[in-house]
């Protein structure tokens, strides 16, 4: 019985090697290209949620300020063991009631608490009785300056806020005109 042996080649290890080596050097290329544009989304990324943070902490706060008839500000208290910074804007609306329309005041209140960077909203009938909820994160600073006019009253806000997130900083500012003319502030909610 006679054998016929084919020529069956496989591959040589040098040559296995040498295809190993160049795959591995497109592999590298492309994760380099793969990782280098993760890092830039993530900076865009946290850029984005610092930017909507703020702005949502500015548009809040011209919500609730702009038809402010009067101002009460505590510049620093402690509450529950953290040191906030509280500002409340008494409004005034028309209330429509038994088909007849009559002023109603409203209290709209920001606690900012400075070392967990929250700002909380709330509103109510009195200032003794809100129960403001967090509405912004992240926040590094929160900045109000009050405008003056020629007299002791005042006819409006500048609004400063950072925002901070995996160290990318976003500032806002904003300033904010009274509708109801220039207004007083009085220093707390008691006076």
């Amino acid at each position: 019985m006679k054998y016929i042996y084919k020529n069956i080649k496989g591959f040589t290890l040098i040559e296995l090697l040498v295809s190993l080596a160049i795959l591995g050097i497109i592999l590298l290329t492309i994760s380099s290209f793969f990782i280098f544009n993760y890092k830039i989304f993530n900076k865009a990324d946290n850029q984005i949620t610092a930017q909507y943070e703020a702005q949502i902490g500015i548009n809040k706060l011209t919500e609730g300020s702009i038809n402010a008839i009067e101002i009460y500000e505590d510049a620093r208290k402690v509450i529950e063991n953290k040191e906030v910074r509280i500002i409340t804007f008494k409004t005034k609306e028309m209330q429509k009631e038994n088909g007849k329309y009559k002023e109603a005041y409203r209290y709209i209140q920001f606690i900012y608490e400075i070392k967990n960077g929250i700002i909380k909203y709330g509103e109510g009938n009195s200032p003794e009785h809100i129960d403001a909820k967090p509405y912004v994160e992240h926040i590094q600073s929160f900045q109000i300056t009050f405008i003056h006019d020629n007299n002791e009253l005042y006819k409006g806000v500048n609004i400063q806020i950072t925002s901070e997130v995996n160290n990318i900083k976003v500032e806002l500012e904003n300033n904010i005109y009274f509708r109801n003319g220039p207004i007083k502030k009085r220093g707390t909610e008691n006076d």
